[in-house]
């Protein structure tokens, strides 16, 4: 009886918790400011992929994510991007994801012509992130020096 009150009052709690994604520019933060300019070579296979709120919407935004990527009527279309295409950040953004990262990287794709005019974005999940703070995954993108 004490667990069944106390799933009830963990659903009851939920239930009233607005779970609407929330995205907040941190770019100007110190530890986020110095993300800003730094330029990935694309060394490995990932995917762009075109995002809208409906299948009949159009695209709001493009995400950058390795396999195997994201399905679903969301999902305008998916294109390889190129090795050798070259990923300047310009953005640092935090989202109130709970289960899922909370950091992504707004960001200027060069090398790669996209069906749309829309934001891109990279999302510091699903194998995206490296080992430090805002850094993506070496195996994947190579850091190209400043300059």
């Amino acid at each position: 009886m004490r667990n069944f009150l106390l799933i009830l009052s963990l659903l009851a709690l939920l239930a009233g918790c607005d779970m609407r994604e929330t995205y907040e520019d941190v770019s100007t933060e110190p530890r986020s400011r110095q993300a800003i300019g730094i330029r990935y070579e694309v060394i490995g296979l990932v995917y762009a992929h075109g995002i809208r709120p409906h299948s009949q919407a159009p695209v709001d935004y493009v995400v950058i994510l390795p396999p195997p990527g994201i399905g679903g009527t969301m999902i305008a279309w998916r294109e390889p991007v190129p090795k050798g295409s070259i990923i300047t950040v310009r953005k640092v953004v935090r989202t109130n994801r709970v289960f899922e990262g909370r950091m992504n990287l707004g960001v200027e794709l060069d090398g790669m012509p996209l069906p749309v005019d829309a934001p891109i974005t990279i999302e510091l999940v699903r194998e995206n992130e490296g080992k430090g703070y805002l850094d993506l995954n070496p195996e994947i993108y190579r850091r190209l020096p400043a300059g």
